[in-house]
């Protein structure tokens, strides 16, 4: 069921929102050509992990920011090898769909769209130090780092 934040976009949009994560992921971590284990399975496990509402922070009750995550961790994976089989994993392709996020967040709610936005870039820096470092955790390489901050995304 959609939430209030979405009845200002139409449905195509909303689809681009919620493959927004998906092809973060696919980005940040075929930023060095090779999607590796590690990457993928952190990109679902955080999603999942964002859809539970913080109790202590909402009195137990789930803000449009964890309906979105729940909305998504339904579908997240298929829409992950969707994005994994449309098309080549292309930093232009992929930079080039999400900038297409743009508009949309410009129609949400202002409050809403910077916490949606925010969470995008806690999700790439997430993603980018998935692989690596000590115990697999740590390491971001330059091309990730670079894309890391998702510069084709407009601040909100």
């Amino acid at each position: 069921m959609l939430s209030e934040q979405f009845l200002s976009i139409n449905a195509a949009e909303t689809e681009l929102l919620m493959d927004a994560l998906p092809l973060i992921a696919v980005l940040i971590g075929g930023a060095d050509h090779e999607i590796d284990a590690d990457e993928a399975n952190w990109a679902a496990k955080l999603a999942h992990i964002r859809s539970y509402a913080p109790a202590e922070h909402n009195q137990g009750k789930m803000d449009e920011l964890n309906h979105f995550y729940t909305m998504l961790d339904e579908t997240f994976e298929s829409r992950y090898e969707a994005v994994l089989k449309s098309s080549p994993i292309s930093t232009e392709i992929l930079t080039e769909k999400l900038s297409h996020i743009n508009p949309i967040l410009k129609k949400l709610d202002h409050k809403f769209a910077q916490q949606l936005y925010k969470s995008f870039l806690s999700y790439a820096e997430h993603i980018a130090k998935a692989s690596g470092g000590v115990l697999g955790f740590g390491s971001v390489s330059k091309a990730e780092r670079a894309l890391m901050s998702l510069p084709m995304i407009e601040p909100v």
